[in-house]
């Protein structure tokens, strides 16, 4: 090919790495660049893009940056391609019928790698074509041989992945491919199927590894609830495990095993044990969904609680709380659902037949429920009264809460006019949910800062009246003040005096006039040591006049 064709051509490097994740062959895609930018210069070839993938090429049409370079090609963006090696392009067929698809219809002049070049000649093209095959061949025997390798490490008892929490891998030069007790978490283990042969449930283990040990896998995270459930459903810690999964083909273990086979087998006994319970009793729930939490909007679900009795029986409770939905630390109380039945049942004696919402809905029912009493029992006297009639509604409503079935439960509270709010362990009408009282917000309490500079030290002996005021004690003042010293700046030179700190709190309506009367009673008898005066670092005279216009003039502002 002729120097004068080669220059036509337009050059797209194609650099790409199998990996996706970063860290993993991170300078393959910059050593292919350098590579080929150096036969570019010395082959004198023009690059008119480049484009880098770290994606597999296994699967045909996958690559979202390869799809994006045969379309420009057919564009005529460029009409070659640049590359490290014929795998780089391909490693399936139909990526690869696709390059030779287009080189035979002119779109792509050359591909050219580092030590090939393939043209649209017969010979180049077949070429090209049996290394893509290759290429594949040897992505096919990689899946073959990685599974004979596991199938093989499976033989010899050793685990083929990643250690289970309790394990560790061992790196000593001739145990490689061997696990080892993680001596820290290794007894934790332990102590989790010894707690589930107990009858522990998942829920209150994982609780118990969080709150109280703060134990946390090699990745420095606490365990969930389903690791939870996982690691104590493993057989892999009394030595035999698995492989593959659902395989049914079981293999003995060549690590230590950390627990016995029999607390194994009492662990999953307890446990299919409390499944089995919770199998029995499992239904939905009546009342969930219809209510509101009155402290903070959530919704109100129910929750089954089951207990193994000494008898053998088992018990069953329920109760409804809120779901957090809206505050995950809502301090709403549980309420079991006999509790709430009653008061429910309590809550229809207080309402009228419209704001129960049930008027002509149970009239057929009750009346069937009527007739039966009067041919079959007789006991039917007094029906004609319409108040009789409404009261007998309400009774029947009562019934149903109590005994009906769980669509007549949720029939019944569907149709009420008026949302229900669960508070403080009732339930309320919305209209009636009593309100906190929430006390009146205080006045703000504000200061004024005042500073007298006097030549005496013991100024604040006399201040007010015999008694010596002490350094932040409050004094009351009549006006609605509070006189509180601060304290004193000792002179620094000769010509400076004694700096005595006050602060003056009030909080709402004060008496300015009947304060500074005081204060020129007392604070300002020995007015000759005086030196200077200041309210909120405005210098002002001695004066009554002045000081009660500026105080003023500060609780104003």
């Amino acid at each position: 090919m002729s120097s004068n064709t080669l220059l036509k051509l337009k050059y797209c490097l194609y650099a790409r790495k199998s990996m996706e994740a970063e860290e993993r062959q991170a300078l393959s895609i910059d050593s292919q660049i350098k590579e080929m930018r150096g036969i570019a210069e010395r082959d004198n070839l023009f690059i008119s893009a480049v484009r880098t993938e770290s994606h597999s090429a296994k699967d045909s049409g996958e690559r979202p940056v390869f799809n994006r370079i045969l379309q420009e090609v057919r564009l005529g963006r460029y009409n070659a391609l640049l590359t490290w090696a014929p795998d780089r392009l391909s490693r399936n067929a139909g990526d690869l019928g696709r390059l030779v698809d287009m080189m035979d219809s002119q779109h792509l002049l050359e591909i050219r790698t580092f030590n090939q070049c393939f043209t649209n000649s017969p010979n180049e093209k077949f070429l090209l074509m049996i290394l893509g095959s290759q290429a594949k061949l040897e992505n096919d025997n990689r899946g073959i041989n990685v599974k004979r390798g596991l199938r093989a490490l499976v033989a010899r008892g050793h685990w083929p992945g990643v250690p289970p929490i309790g394990y560790e891998c061992d790196e000593r030069k001739d145990y490689r491919g061997r696990l080892r007790v993680d001596v820290r978490r290794a007894p934790v283990i332990k102590q989790m199927f010894e707690k589930a042969a107990e009858g522990m449930s998942y829920r209150k283990i994982c609780h118990w590894l969080k709150t109280e040990l703060d134990f946390k896998s090699p990745n420095n995270k606490h365990i969930t609830l389903s690791m939870t459930q996982l690691t104590i459903a493993k057989p892999f810690y009394y030595g035999e495990f698995e492989y593959p999964r659902g395989s049914k083909n079981w293999y003995k273990g060549s690590h230590t095993p950390i627990i016995t086979k029999e607390l194994y087998d009492k662990a999953q006994k307890e446990l299919a044990k409390r499944r089995h319970i919770k199998s029995i009793f499992r239904r939905n729930l009546a009342y969930t969904k219809l209510m509101k939490c009155g402290l903070c909007g959530s919704g109100i679900c129910g929750e089954e609680k089951y207990k193994e009795l000494k008898n053998g029986s088992i018990s069953k409770y329920t109760y409804y709380g809120c779901t957090r939905a809206r505050n995950r630390y809502c301090e709403l109380t549980y309420i079991r659902e006999d509790v709430l039945v009653d008061q429910l049942r309590e809550l229809v004696d207080s309402l009228s037949i419209d704001e129960l919402g049930v008027r002509g809905q149970l009239d057929v029912e009750v009346d069937r429920m009527y007739r039966f009493h009067r041919d079959v029992m007789g006991q039917a006297e007094g029906y004609e009264n319409g108040e009789q009639r409404d009261i007998d509604v309400k009774a029947y409503v009562k019934y149903l809460l109590r005994e009906g079935t769980i669509e007549e439960k949720r029939h019944v509270l569907l149709n009420l006019k008026s949302k229900l709010i669960v508070k403080d362990g009732k339930v309320y009408m919305a209209e009636t949910v009593p309100q906190e009282e929430t006390p009146e917000p205080a006045s703000p309490e504000k200061a004024i800062i005042l500073e007298i500079e006097v030549n005496d030290p013991h100024f604040d002996r006399h201040i007010m009246g015999p008694e010596r005021l002490e350094v932040d004690e409050p004094r009351e003042l009549p006006g609605g003040f509070q006189l509180v010293y601060n304290g004193q700046d000792l002179p620094q030179t000769r010509k400076q005096g004694t700096l005595f700190h006050f602060a003056m709190i009030y909080t709402g309506e004060v008496n300015v006039a009947e304060t500074v009367e005081l204060l020129f009673e007392y604070l300002f008898q020995k007015r000759d040591v005086i030196k200077r005066m200041r309210v909120n670092r405005r210098e002002i005279r001695i004066d009554k006049m002045e000081f009660s216009k500026v105080l003023s003039e500060e609780i104003r502002v």
